[in-house]
C-alpha cells in the first residue's frame, strides 16, 4: 500500500481535472519601417538584423508591421522557424502589401485577412497609406490552455494632423466589428465557451484617449493595459468565458543604435518594440460588467458620429462641386477641340493655341472627375459605412 500512494499521485496529476491551469508567455509587436524602393533607410542591412533581435527577447509569439516587402517577410520567417517559431503567416497580397506578419511557436490552427474598406487619398503619393493593403491579420493558436485569438493590425498614418482622422475611424470601426462587437452586443453569459481570449497588437496611430483608439476599444470591449509610457503602438486584450489574460509587463524594448554595416549606424525601426509578458489562466472572469461596455461603447460612438457626420457631409459636397466642375471643364475641352477641327477656326499658332487649350481642358476635367467621382465618393462611403456600424443603443440596454 505505502508503494501505491506515489503511484496514485502521478495518475492523478496526469488526468484531466489536474491539467495545466496557468500558461506563461512572451509576445512581441514591433513596427519595422520596411518600406521599399529606398523610402526607409538600410532597409535591407536593418531586416537582417532584427530577427536576431526578436529572437534575443525569447518570445512565443511576434506580430510585426510594416513587412512591406515579400521577401523580407520570407527571410524574417526563415530566421524565426530556425529558433522555434515554426509557424508563420505574411498577409502579402497586393501592390505593397498588408505589411502584417505573425510568427508562433503554438500551431496555428486558423487564419483570416481583412482589408480596410476605408483609405486615404491615392493623389498624395508622398502619403503612402492608400497605396498599401492596410487591415487586420488573425490567427488562432492552439495553446496548452486552448485557442488563442492574435490579431497583428495597423491603421492610417496621421502624418502630423487630423486630415485623415475620418479615415482612421473608419478603419477603428471595421476593426472593431472585426474582433466581436462584445461592446455592442455582448455574449449571454461570463463563461460563454465563444468567449476565445484575444490579444491584439498593433499599430493604432492613436493614442490612449484618442477618438480611434476609444472607438476600437468600444465596439469590441478591449481591456488597455494601465502602463501609462504606451504611444500609438498598443496591445489590447479581451478575456475569455474560460481563460483569463494577465498582463504581467509591458516594456519597450530594440530602439538603440545598431551597427549596419560600412560605417553606418542606426535604430533598427523608427518605432521601438513592445514586449509583453502575460500569464493564461483557466477559469471563468471574475469580473463581467457587458453594462458597463455598452455605455463605453455609447460615449466613444456619441463622440465620433458627429465627426463622420460632418467628413460625409463635406464628402458628398465634393462630389457634387468636383462633378459640376469636370463636366464644364469638358464642356469647354470639346469647344476648343470643335474649333481646332472646324474650317472656320483659328488658323496657325491660333490653332495651335487652341489645341493647347482642348488637351488641358480635358486633362483638367479628367482630374475635377476624379476628386468628385473617386476620391470624394470613397470618403463619403467611408464614412457613411462607419456610420452604419455605430448603432443607437436603447438606455435599457446599457444598464
Amino acid at each position: 500500500m505505502r508503494h501505491l500512494i506515489p503511484l496514485l499521485l502521478c495518475l492523478l496529476a496526469a488526468s484531466p481535472s489536474f491539467a495545466k491551469d496557468q500558461e506563461q508567455l512572451r509576445v512581441v509587436s514591433w513596427n519595422v519601417w520596411g518600406l521599399p524602393w529606398g523610402i526607409s533607410d538600410a532597409r535591407e542591412a536593418r531586416i537582417e538584423r532584427i530577427a536576431p533581435a526578436i529572437l534575443a527577447l525569447k518570445p512565443d509569439l511576434v506580430c510585426l508591421q510594416e513587412v512591406w516587402v515579400e521577401e523580407d517577410g520570407a527571410l524574417l520567417a526563415a530566421a524565426f522557424a530556425e529558433a522555434g517559431l515554426t509557424h508563420c503567416v505574411h498577409a502579402s497580397d497586393g501592390l505593397l502589401g498588408s505589411g502584417l506578419l505573425i510568427a508562433s511557436r503554438y500551431p496555428i490552427k486558423s487564419e483570416r485577412f481583412e482589408a480596410f474598406e476605408s483609405t486615404g487619398k491615392l493623389h498624395k503619393v508622398w502619403h503612402g497609406d492608400a497605396w498599401a493593403r492596410k487591415g487586420a491579420l488573425e490567427v488562432r493558436v492552439e495553446t496548452p490552455l486552448g485557442g488563442l485569438r492574435v490579431v497583428s493590425t495597423h491603421l492610417h498614418a496621421r502624418y502630423g494632423s487630423d486630415e485623415y482622422l475620418s479615415v482612421q475611424l473608419a478603419q477603428a470601426a471595421q476593426l472593431g466589428h472585426f474582433l466581436g462587437d462584445f461592446g455592442i452586443n455582448p455574449p449571454p453569459r461570463a463563461s460563454d465557451s465563444a468567449r476565445i481570449p484575444l490579444l491584439v497588437l498593433g499599430d493604432l496611430n492613436s493614442r490612449r484617449g484618442g477618438a480611434p483608439f476609444e472607438l476600437v476599444c468600444g465596439i469590441a470591449a478591449l481591456d488597455p493595459p494601465e502602463e501609462e509610457s504606451l504611444e500609438i503602438d498598443w496591445l489590447l486584450t479581451r478575456n475569455g468565458g474560460g481563460v483569463q489574460i494577465k498582463v504581467r509587463r509591458i516594456a519597450h524594448a530594440l530602439s538603440e543604435d545598431v551597427e549596419l554595416g560600412e560605417g553606418l549606424e542606426g535604430p533598427l525601426s523608427d518605432h521601438p518594440a513592445l514586449v509583453c509578458d502575460l500569464r493564461l489562466r483557466r477559469g471563468a472572469p471574475k469580473r463581467w460588467s457587458p453594462g458597463q461596455d455598452r455605455i463605453e461603447y455609447q460615449a466613444a460612438a456619441a463622440r465620433v458620429r458627429p465627426i463622420l457626420t460632418q467628413s460625409r457631409d463635406a464628402a458628398q459636397e465634393g462630389v457634387s462641386r468636383w462633378r459640376n466642375r469636370a463636366f464644364v471643364l469638358m464642356a469647354l475641352g470639346a469647344l476648343f477641340m470643335f474649333l481646332t477641327h472646324s474650317k472656320r477656326g483659328p488658323k496657325g499658332k491660333g490653332r495651335c493655341c487652341v489645341s493647347c487649350l482642348s488637351f488641358l481642358f480635358l486633362h483638367v476635367a479628367v482630374w475635377a472627375m476624379y476628386l468628385g467621382v473617386v476620391h470624394s465618393g470613397s470618403q463619403a462611403a467611408g464614412s457613411q459605412g462607419a456610420l452604419n456600424q455605430l448603432p443607437e443603443i436603447p438606455p435599457a440596454a446599457g444598464r
